[in-house]
């Protein structure tokens, strides 16, 4: 049955009841400091300053108690599609006319400033991907409602319905657990009525 548990290799949007000191913090403390870190990273232009937010994140992973397994588990899934994107960033980033190119061969280029944006793009995706896997292991489903409530409640004011955008957001931010659930009770079902799943016939 090992190849019906589709749950278990979803490690992004599965809340982890531990007792650590991130779990305890308020959720309004929790949402406005990744929401911080998701801006920093995102807007840094540095490898430097990227590396300043993976540290951030590891941080929060080690102060979370999550495994360090399940992080690593969402990040292999995407690898090759960020490959691919880090590989494109060596052709199609631009350089200063006198570059000098750093490997040249049958007419193709890579350049210093290639390389660099392909480290950047594999720091800033890696680490967003492993920060939006800890708030949801950290954030159970009603601490995200209440908190993001909370934080938008200014906005009421301005005429906004903040309840239902907070229920939205939570809603999208939960729905590939449950899609993962939905997809391993068909395909054992299925299964259970004979049918050779996985086989591709």
């Amino acid at each position: 049955m090992s190849g019906f548990e589709y749950l278990s290799n979803i490690s992004m949007g599965q809340y982890l009841p531990l007792k650590s000191f991130l779990h305890q913090r308020d959720p309004r403390a929790k949402l406005a400091g990744i929401t911080l870190v998701v801006l920093s990273l995102t807007i840094s232009n540095s490898i430097f300053g990227a590396g300043l937010g993976l540290v951030a994140i590891l941080a929060l992973l080690i102060i979370s108690r999550v495994p360090a397994k399940n992080a690593i588990k969402g990040l292999i899934k995407p690898l090759p599609f960020l490959l691919i994107l880090a590989g494109l960033q060596l052709f199609i980033t631009p350089h200063s006319k006198d570059a000098l190119p750093v490997f040249q061969l049958s007419g193709i280029q890579i350049f210093v400033t290639g390389i660099k944006a392909a480290i950047l793009l594999l720091m800033k995706f890696a680490g967003l991907i492993t920060l939006f896997f800890i708030s949801s292991a950290s954030i159970s489903t009603l601490e995200l409602i209440h908190g993001l409530d909370l934080l938008f409640k200014p906005l009421t004011k301005l005429g906004i319905r903040t309840q239902s955008a907070s229920m939205t957001l939570q809603i999208t931010f939960r729905f590939i657990p449950f899609l993962a659930i939905s997809a391993e009770r068909i395909a054992k079902s299925q299964a259970s009525r004979g049918a050779e799943w996985g086989s591709g016939k």
